[in-house]
């Protein structure tokens, strides 16, 4: 601990007061902040853009001597200097000025080692990152021996992680590795606390910890099985159901993937399968009904391919019986100007060509789409004449829409039937 001597004179009597020296407190979990007691540094000095900049890189590769060749490379590769050095120099100087006004020399946190700079480890500061790794060691090696001091140093740990590391350097590319790093680390971590709460059956806490982890990283299929599990246990099978579909949809929509086994045996479960529970036929209409309500749809049923393609055989083994018709229709981007035009250009397109579809079709017509190019309709009860005339409106009103765009609708149909299914 660093002390501050200071000396008094009362009289002829000389009085000598210690004061603890606070530590420089640095936070890169999240937005970066470097404060010392009340005074935040890192705001008082705002315009000081490539000084923190600096500070930011030295504290992320602290374990390393850098040189000012490197450095300036790194991270303003864009710039000339006649002088690098010296432009790193005075940098340097400035930090030292703000960080070290309270520090003796020798405690400097930035020294100049072997012709280049590092982190002066033994000075007087607490950074979150180390904490943070500290804990979340202490806590893993407790995991058997006391899982009660465990689960705290885990949660004390994950307090820390407000965000992601250097949230406000984005795009650099040297902070990545170190970003993925602890982001890892974090959800790593939040499993194995919420393996130990579920043991204690600590439901209540697992719910929080998997909002804040799901906030973070939406797509870690892991943490929404530990979420919906405790849903589950802890009686709220309304939310879990919600949820489900919430989650089904977006890993299906942003990632092409359907839910995995285990979790199809969790909603298993709300259906009242895995537990051979019985339901009444009333009650498992309305846990239907109450499933579509969630969904709000309105207007045409959109879905992905596979449900398209159940319900396709479905229809050819109706038209089979002469129980109904039905019009299987594609409708096909045409780019007529720009044949190169890149796939998030077109893929915009068929989602407004979707939306269309939606709220211009009937709640029992089907769209699915097949490519990022073509959109698959079945339009049911309708005869050819009648399926023309609907199409036409739909193509009518995409061309108001996107003559902007110069994509054009080539639009394709014919009768369902059991022949077709044999094809």
């Amino acid at each position: 601990m660093v002390n501050n001597i200071k000396k008094s004179v009362y009289g002829e009597r000389f009085m000598i007061e210690q004061e603890t020296l606070k530590p420089l407190v640095i936070k890169t979990l999240g937005k970066f902040e470097i404060s010392r007691g009340t005074q935040v540094y890192s705001q008082s000095h705002t315009r000081s853009y490539k000084m923190w900049e600096l500070l930011k890189y030295i504290l992320t590769y602290r374990d390393r001597i850098l040189l000012p060749e490197a450095i300036m490379e790194t991270l303003w590769p864009e710039e000339e200097y006649t002088d690098p050095k010296h432009a790193l120099r005075t940098l340097v100087y400035r930090l030292r000025t703000i960080l070290d006004i309270e520090e003796p020399k020798e405690s400097t946190c930035i020294k100049f080692n072997q012709g280049g700079y590092c982190w002066n480890q033994d000075s007087n500061y607490e950074l979150d990152t180390e904490v943070f790794e500290r804990l979340l060691n202490e806590a893993s090696a407790e995991e058997v021996t006391n899982p009660a001091n465990a689960i705290y140093k885990y949660t004390k740990a994950l307090e820390l992680y407000k965000g992601d590391y250097l949230s406000e350097n984005l795009y650099q590319e040297w902070v990545i590795p170190i970003r993925h790093y602890y982001l890892r680390r974090y959800l790593e971590s939040s499993k194995r606390l919420l393996n130990l709460l579920k043991k204690e059956k600590q439901y209540t806490n697992i719910i929080a910890i998997c909002e804040k982890a799901l906030e973070i990283d939406y797509y870690d299929e892991g943490i929404h099985l530990f979420f919906l599990d405790a849903l589950v246990k802890d009686g709220r099978l309304k939310q879990a159901e919600q949820h489900y579909q919430n989650m089904s949809k977006s890993f299906y929509k942003e990632l092409g993937v359907k839910p995995s086994i285990e979790m199809q045996n969790i909603k298993g479960h709300l259906n009242g399968e895995t537990n051979n529970t019985e339901l009444r036929l009333l009650d498992i209409e309305k846990r239907l009904k109450d499933n579509e309500e969630s969904e709000k749809s309105i207007g045409a049923f959109l879905c992905d391919i596979d449900i398209f393609n159940y319900l396709y055989k479905l229809e050819c083994r109706r038209a089979e019986r002469n129980e109904s018709t039905a019009i299987l229709a594609a409708l096909s981007l045409t780019d007529l100007k720009y044949q190169g035009r890149n796939n998030e250009n077109m893929k915009k397109i068929l989602e407004h060509l979707q939306e269309l579809l939606v709220t211009n079709l009937r709640k029992g017509d089907i769209i699915t789409s097949w490519n990022d190019r073509q959109c698959l309709l079945i339009l049911n009860s309708l005869n050819e004449a009648q399926a023309e005339s609907v199409l036409k409106r739909i193509d009518k009103r995409f061309k108001t829409k996107s003559s902007k765009e110069e994509v054009f609708l080539r639009i394709e149909m014919k009768n369902i039937s059991q022949n077709t299914l044999n094809a």
